[in-house]
């Protein structure tokens, strides 16, 4: 049971939904069979564009709150919050929102948590001090204390919502070039009944990154990911890495772990290890095999039997 008490230094976006347009479909990605969680406030960078409903804030939450705007009460939700990204209005559009207008931040939501019963109803109307002089249903950055104020027992635990169960093979995409590994997986999924679903992408070079947006169009390319935490990854079932081969081919200077691309497998070691998935698929060149007379390899498959 989460209990906001225990997270009253936590930040947490309070935020609205439309009941009566089923955006919560949206949210879950079930009516666009998207089947990737996320929530979205408009990106406004001035107090002019604020006015529309939007936020100044640049801070990531630790968590989401957000509320159906018809019936407050009884269609409120608890989501963890992953990573976010901007998308202007042709990426929303690829990511089937109903008449995206501008720019927004999309926010990647974790899996809905089950937390304690809150009197949300005056949690609004302390957090909209002004009432009616202030913008409906503007989004709100909160602590946890603010709202651990508003906990009430004698209200229902909030019901979490209920996702359809799908054959979802969802998996990330580390070093992703130009998407090659990837390419081979979901097909591979696809053959099994499986809908694969990409829920992180990272890679540095910019033509690689062109040619994946233009063939993931909608989707969010991560840079570095040695500066992203773990805790800002979505959960995934499949892990793809072609972590760089220059350290290790015979076509370079081969100093392993000397040089710092060959280091970056312990990001992939890193992130196994945090998230425990099902599965991995790691890619490298041939000359891994026998460098430092076969030391190196023994070393990554050490590491990742661990």
């Amino acid at each position: 049971m989460f209990r906001y008490i225990e997270n009253k230094d936590r930040t947490f976006l309070f935020g609205a939904y439309r009941g009566e347009k089923s955006q919560l479909d949206w949210i879950l990605g079930e009516k666009t069979q998207r089947y990737e969680k996320l929530y979205n406030i408009r990106f406004n960078q001035d107090l002019f564009s604020q006015r529309n409903g939007g936020t100044l804030s640049k801070v990531l939450p630790d968590y989401i709150l957000i509320y159906n705007t018809q019936n407050p009460q009884e269609g409120y939700h608890l989501f963890p919050c992953v990573n976010s990204a901007i998308k202007e209005q042709a990426e929303m559009e690829q990511l089937k929102y109903p008449n995206p207008n501008g720019a927004y931040v999309v926010f990647s939501l974790g899996e809905e948590l089950a937390a304690e019963p809150l009197n949300i109803n005056e949690l609004i109307k302390e957090a909209f001090p002004k009432g009616d002089k202030e913008i409906p249903f503007t989004p709100k950055i909160l602590k946890g204390k603010d709202i651990a104020n508003v906990v009430d027992a004698s209200f229902s635990q909030p019901k979490v919502a209920v996702c359809k169960k799908h054959k979802v093979l969802r998996f990330i995409d580390l070093f992703a070039g130009i998407g090659g590994i990837r390419c081979g997986l979901e097909l591979a999924a696809k053959e099994k009944g499986l809908k694969p679903v990409c829920v992180f992408t990272s890679e540095i070079k910019p033509y690689a990154v062109k040619v994946l947006q233009e063939n993931h169009p909608g989707e969010t390319i991560t840079g570095d990911i040695t500066k992203v935490e773990t805790k800002n990854i979505p959960d995934f079932d499949i892990l793809c890495a072609g972590f760089p081969c220059q350290a290790f081919s015979s076509a370079g200077k081969r100093q392993g772990f000397a040089d710092t691309r060959g280091t970056m497998f312990f990001e992939v070691e890193r992130i196994l290890k945090d998230k425990r998935p099902k599965g991995f698929i790691l890619e490298n060149v041939e000359g891994l095999v026998n460098h430092d007379g076969g030391k190196t390899l023994q070393v990554i498959v050490d590491r990742l039997a661990a």
